[in-house]
């Protein structure tokens, strides 16, 4: 599946809710607690991206949220740039928001000179204290990299999916989120 339009449309949609019902599986399979525990954990963000502007999860809400937590000296993580950069750029930021969190302990300006370099354009927001600090911490972050996927009521439904399985979750998130919008705008007339 290459995301083309057409007659393979219908099967991409059904593959994409497939996906996203797998990784919805999570919480019928002993992973409920490790999910709720970590829609708390989003339920209490407020960061300052390196831009300087405050991220909370109640401003969030209403959007499909990625959040990636990484480091510029991990590998794995450097494989997820592109297809977080496909999410990124694919997608209208007022329907999903990509948001990085470097667990990168070098200093400000090292960071933002590689993340130029990699045209890393979504929002990042710097923890220099690594896996020690405050937003580490608040969301358990074990091994890197980790991956939140946040439906638009803020409830995280899915972590650590990775290329094109979070891409597919993400347009299935969205699909349904439209099909829940036409349910509610019928049900109006």
């Amino acid at each position: 599946m290459r995301g083309r339009c057409g007659r393979g449309g219908a099967f991409a949609l059904v593959m994409a809710v497939c996906v996203l019902t797998g990784a919805l599986s999570a919480r019928a399979s002993g992973q409920a607690d490790r999910l709720d525990t970590l829609t708390r954990a989003f339920a209490a963000f407020d960061a300052r991206d390196m831009t300087g502007r405050r991220w909370t999860a109640a401003d969030l809400r209403g959007r499909v949220v990625v959040v990636d937590v990484w480091a510029t000296w991990c590998p794995p993580c450097w494989r997820e740039i592109p297809w977080l950069r496909r999410i990124h750029e694919r997608f209208d930021p007022a329907r999903v928001q990509v948001i990085g969190i470097s667990l990168d302990v070098t200093d400000r300006r090292q960071l933002v000179s590689w993340l130029n370099r990699h045209r890393v354009a979504w929002p990042q927001i710097r923890e220099p204290g690594g896996y020690d600090g405050p937003m580490a911490e608040q969301f358990g972050v074990g091994a890197l990299p980790m991956s939140l996927l946040i439906d638009p009521d803020g409830r995280v439904v899915a972590i650590d999916l990775r290329g094109a399985r979070l891409v597919t979750a993400v347009e299935a998130l969205l699909a349904q989120d439209q099909s829940g919008l036409a349910h509610a705008s019928t049900d109006d007339e």
